[in-house]
């Protein structure tokens, strides 16, 4: 049988395939264009609690995060929450919940580990391998508008190989041990401070000897001023002096606190 066909011309079926592609091509597009804003809103955004700063729940109480720790392998994270009530009314029932972000969103369970009045330990799990940050809110159980939203990215988050189960002993020894890490850090700091400050003080007492040497040289309108200046410089070594000051009693109330701290993890291990 003898049959021609054009140079150029396409089958029937290769039509149809090419028609359908375009189609779908041009689906994917529009709902692309339409819900990119959502998507890369809902995964670009990036907030952070951080670790050991109380964050205000009401106007007598407040919570800080203690520790924010993720396992991959388990798809699982631990939240360690501190709490203070100035309140004082016996009121430190607290209710959880939890979303993740990413290129969608995901209602996470919740599930409370240790609970006591001023220490709450949560796991979050089947965290979606995908997310790029959880919201943890918490809410005060007997009046849920008052709540705070926690948040931890990705990007910051703790990573570890397995999360452990543990006593409320060992998860306030951690804590306790944390907050030492801290005080030092802030007593590091606040050395750093006495040292620029000292610095300073030297040098402008060598410029103030230099503006006195000066003066046998001087008239007694030039006198004036120079005696004008020593006076500021004066004035600022008195501040920088009382930084001094400020810096080494905020050093001396952390080093209390750290060994009061250490004091209490001494006890809690004898305890165990």
């Amino acid at each position: 049988m003898k049959y021609s066909r054009k140079r150029g011309a396409i089958p029937r079926d290769e039509k149809n395939i090419q028609l359908a592609m375009w189609i779908i091509y041009i689906v994917l597009f529009y709902l692309f264009f339409f819900l990119s804003p959502w998507i890369f809103s809902n995964a670009s955004e990036y907030r952070l609690t951080p670790i050991g700063i109380e964050q205000s729940l009401s106007s007598q109480r407040s919570v800080t995060v203690n520790a924010w720790t993720y396992s991959a392998s388990q798809r699982t994270m631990e939240v360690q929450l501190g709490f203070i009530n100035s309140a004082y009314d016996g009121d430190n029932d607290y209710v959880f919940s939890a979303i993740s972000n990413g290129l969608s969103i995901t209602n996470l369970d919740v599930e409370v580990v240790i609970q006591s009045n001023d220490l709450y330990v949560l796991q979050i799990h089947d965290v979606p391998s995908n997310y790029t940050q959880v919201r943890l809110t918490v809410s005060l159980k007997s009046n849920r508008t008052e709540s705070v939203n926690l948040f931890s990215n990705k990007l910051d988050i703790t990573p570890v190989s397995r999360i452990e189960e543990k006593t409320e002993t060992e998860y306030r020894i951690e804590s306790l041990e944390r907050r030492i890490e801290t005080y030092n850090a802030s007593i590091e700091e606040l050395n750093n401070v006495i040292d620029e400050a000292t610095i300073r003080v030297e040098n402008l007492r060598v410029e103030i000897e230099e503006l006195k040497a000066a003066e046998a040289y001087q008239t007694a309108a030039e006198v004036s001023k120079t005696e004008t200046t020593i006076s500021q410089r004066e004035g600022t070594i008195a501040t920088e002096l009382n930084t001094i000051d400020n810096a080494q009693k905020e050093i001396d109330e952390y080093s209390a606190r750290i060994d009061l701290a250490a004091q209490e993890i001494s006890d809690l291990r004898e305890e165990q």
